[in-house]
């Protein structure tokens, strides 16, 4: 079993939305992931999508976009985005799974998956608060702290000889400051490998500098890595 990531596909088979707006990269983006996943995943490899999948508002308009992740290769873990508006309580997001023979699709909300020696944990993330950040902005960060620090002890209270791979949607440091609540957390449980996304433009090159002693940061939005996923573990 391989481990690969990718993150911020922003499907839109439904709504239609053009991507290319972005930039040329991201013309014909969803053939382009498609080829290139096909190509490099095997059907018992894992591949984390860290957020952004969807541009769809609900769920039935995410159907198709999930039906497109449902048809690849591999099993696959989901992390909510911040424009994954169609993104349902976890009670409905099971059901529709099983109704709809979604087999080979897992997502991380208040919870942890294992994969043979790996747990694999997260929450979506925020923005690392700053000058301009408002009282809401507070209020989310410290939450997300709280959600990450429980996924990490759900892990470790039923399986503490395992590695743990965590997946954030944001990254857990700003191109400003690494110092951050969620980076005290990835020491203070000496986690290695750490994926996000969210990122893209002119700032992926910014946070690809940024390097950490103890740990690895994979930053996996699609456009950051030419829409091929790539190896975790």
């Amino acid at each position: 079993m391989n481990i690969y990531s990718i993150s911020d596909l922003h499907l839109s088979l439904c709504r239609k939305k053009p991507m290319d707006i972005f930039g040329d990269e991201w013309i014909n983006h969803v053939e382009k992931i498609r080829k290139n996943w096909q190509l490099l995943v095997g059907n018992e490899d894992v591949v984390i999508i860290a957020g952004d999948i969807s541009w769809a508002i609900n769920l039935k308009e995410a159907e198709r976009d999930l039906r497109f992740i449902e048809n690849l290769n591999g099993i696959k873990i989901l992390l909510r985005g911040n424009h994954d508006y169609w993104w349902p309580s976890s009670k409905k997001f099971i059901d529709f799974l099983s109704v709809n023979k979604f087999n080979s699709i897992n997502f991380i909300k208040n919870n942890f998956i294992e994969l043979e020696k790996y747990l694999i944990c997260g929450t979506r993330g925020w923005e690392i608060p700053n000058d301009d950040s408002t009282e809401s902005d507070h209020k989310i960060y410290k939450r997300e702290l709280i959600r990450l620090e429980n996924s990490i002890n759900l892990a470790k209270k039923q399986r503490d000889n395992k590695d743990i791979i965590l997946m954030l949607h944001y990254p857990p440091f700003d191109k400003n400051n690494k110092d951050s609540g969620f980076i005290k957390i990835i020491e203070k449980y000496s986690i290695e490998k750490i994926i996000y996304g969210h990122i893209h433009g002119n700032n992926i090159e910014e946070f690809r500098k940024i390097k950490f002693d103890k740990f690895e940061t994979f930053l996996t939005s699609a456009d950051s890595i030419g829409f091929k996923p790539i190896k975790i573990a």
